[in-house]
Parts: structure tokens; C-alpha cells; sequence
């Protein structure tokens, strides 16, 4: 096996399927770290139509999803006389581990599992056990710089009601990305809490459970593990279609996660507080960066090249649509994003 540095060979391809951005971010970010070219699917369909027209080595694939959910995607996968989808090693990520899940998870046809938050460590031993030819000793830690150091002063010392500082830098992967997600986890709040009353007053209770499914994981990567097992609580209740007990507790977990938006709202600035000066052609170089990146399902590039577009000083017009774009990346709404990306250009030229 011919390996590159102290990363992995080129050739090795892993596929990461989630419906949460904070999630496939998370995991694709290790991976990178061990020069693992990682591809994102956020729900099993569109993980299905990737594996029938691709060639992966391994896949990490989350339980409960929109669309498909893992179990399903994994059982068609594996009803088929293809020995490629017979015997690709499909790993889940779930946090619900019991005796009956990990029974479940087999007679579906996963190959193993690993808990949420998504560790390191797990993601190693996954390699090690399913890719034995791959090398993956990580990099050597470069020393770090001041910058470095300013953050994870930041991270460690600022106080969010409700959240360890320390749980979400290690739940997270490290000082840098648990800023990040604190920002990202600032601009969902409204949209998971609105997505929430809607269910309930419609009645879905389906999308109800997949909601605070995914806010559960999303609260623990933080450090906000009240919130996080309270989201668990409804997650059960929704599991066991009890109804009653949602509509007793489920107004007041929603607000108390909607108040953490006034104390992430410093996160969602950015993460230095620079400025720049808004130059138009530099925006238009970057949103068509952005177009390359997303069409490409590069999206820890999308990721950095939104993140370095908040930096800039701009007009409210292209500011909100620079918002709207950075909704539809999150969401996966890839199509969408790029007409989105092509009105800021419109609107930039023609300013």
C-alpha cells in the first residue's frame, strides 16, 4: 500500500453520512488530519446513490435520518448479490448504545459501531480494524502560536450558562472547532426551535424525534449535557409515541435551548474579530471558490470560505445574502447554495 508522509495513501476514499453539518464537519475534520479523502452524504439515499456509483473503502453512517435512516440504507445495501456492497464495512455512529442496539445494528448489516461524540481514538481503531494497510499516525503538533494560545484562552474562560467549556473543547476536538461550533450551533437555534413547534402542532411526531435526535449530539459537541439529555428525554418519548409527556416538557426544553442564542451571539462575529474591507472583486473571487468547493462536496473548503466572507465589512444586501448562503451550506442544500452564490455576484456587479 503506498503510503504518502505519515497519512494515509490517496487512493483510500471514506464516505460520512449525517444529516447534522456540525456532525460530518466533526468526523470529516480527523479524517482529514489523516490525509483521508472524505466524501458527505447527509441521509441514506443519497449515500446509496454515492456507494452504486462510486468506490469507498469504509463508511461511517449515522442511525437516524430524514429521508432514509441508516438502518434502512444499510439493509437494502446488503440485500443485493453486489459483493462490493456485500462486504464494504459500513461502521454507524450512534449514541444510543445498548445490548438491543447493537443487536439491531447487526441484523442489519452494519459491521460495527462508534459512540456520539465522535473520538479520535475511535475513528483509529475503525481504520486500523477495516483498512489494516493504512498508516495512521497523525502528524507531529506543530508548536503552538500566539494565536493558538489566545483561543484557547477564549474557549476556556468565557461563560455560557448551561455549558462546560471543557466537555465541548474535548467533545469537540479542540479549542479552535469548539468556537466554530458555537457559532454555527448560534445560527440553527431559531430554525430547530421553530422546526420543533411545528412538529408538535402538526403533530409529526416523526420529524419531532428526528429533530431532537440530532440537537441531542448537537448540545453534548458543546458541553450543554443538561440540554442534551434533556433532548434525549423527548427523543425516547417520541420513540415510544408519548405524546402527552412531549407536550408536558417539550415547550420548555425548546426555550431553554432557544436562550442560549443571546450568549452565543459574541461567537457568531467570528472567531478573532478582525474586519476587512469589503472589495468587491476579492467577494467574487472567493463565491466562486465557493461554487468549485460545493460542487466538488468539498465542504470543509465551503466551510472556511464562508467563515472568511463574515470577516469582511459588507453592504446589508450581500451581508444577508451571505447569511441565507451560510443556511443552505449547513442544511446540505448544496443546488440551492450556488443559485444563491450566482445573485451575490449579480448583485455585486451590478452595485
Amino acid at each position: 500500500m503506498d503510503n504518502t508522509g505519515s497519512g494515509c495513501k490517496k487512493e483510500v476514499k471514506v464516505l460520512v453520512v449525517d444529516d447534522m453539518a456540525i456532525n460530518l464537519g466533526l468526523v470529516e475534520g480527523i479524517l482529514e488530519a489523516l490525509n483521508i479523502h472524505t466524501e458527505l452524504a447527509n441521509n441514506g439515499k443519497e449515500a446509496l446513490d454515492m456507494i452504486y456509483a462510486g468506490e469507498y473503502d469504509l463508511v461511517f453512517m449515522d442511525i437516524m435520518m430524514p429521508v432514509m435512516n441508516g438502518m434502512e440504507a444499510v439493509k437494502k445495501l446488503r440485500s443485493g448479490e453486489d459483493e462490493r456492497c456485500l462486504l464494504l464495512p459500513v461502521i454507524a455512529m450512534t449514541s444510543d448504545v445498548t445490548p438491543e442496539v447493537e443487536e439491531e445494528l447487526s441484523k442489519n448489516g452494519f459491521s460495527g459501531y462508534i459512540s456520539k461524540p465522535v473520538d479520535i481514538s475511535d475513528i483509529i481503531t475503525c481504520i486500523n480494524t477495516w483498512l489494516p494497510g493504512v498508516d495512521t499516525v497523525m502528524l507531529a503538533e506543530k508548536p503552538r502560536s500566539e494565536e493558538d494560545l489566545e483561543i484557547t484562552d477564549r474557549a476556556m474562560n468565557t461563560v455560557i450558562p448551561g455549558i462546560d467549556n471543557a466537555t465541548g473543547i474535548k467533545n469537540s476536538g479542540g479549542a479552535l472547532l469548539y468556537l466554530e461550533l458555537l457559532e454555527e450551533v448560534y445560527g440553527i437555534i431559531d430554525e430547530k426551535c421553530d422546526a420543533m413547534r411545528k412538529h408538535l402542532e402538526e403533530y409529526n411526531i416523526s420529524g419531532f424525534t428526528t429533530d431532537v435526535h440530532a440537537l441531542k449530539t448537537t448540545c453534548r459537541l458543546i458541553g450543554a449535557m443538561k440540554l442534551s439529555e434533556d433532548f434525549y428525554m423527548l427523543e425516547k418519548c417520541g420513540c415510544d409515541n408519548d405524546i402527552d409527556k412531549i407536550k408536558a416538557y417539550a415547550p420548555d426544553i425548546i426555550e431553554d435551548f432557544r436562550s442560549l442564542k443571546s450568549h452565543l451571539e459574541p461567537f457568531a462575529k467570528n472567531i478573532t474579530g478582525h474586519v476587512k474591507e469589503y472589495q468587491p472583486e476579492e467577494i467574487i473571487t472567493m463565491l466562486n471558490g465557493l461554487s468549485v468547493a460545493l460542487n466538488d462536496y468539498d465542504i470543509d473548503t465551503a466551510e472556511k470560505i464562508i467563515t472568511e466572507l463574515k470577516l469582511y465589512e459588507l453592504p446589508d444586501n450581500i451581508k444577508d445574502h451571505i447569511s441565507t448562503l451560510d443556511k443552505l451550506i449547513y442544511d446540505l442544500e448544496y443546488d440551492m447554495a450556488i443559485e444563491n452564490i450566482n445573485s451575490i455576484k449579480c448583485d455585486i456587479t451590478q452595485a
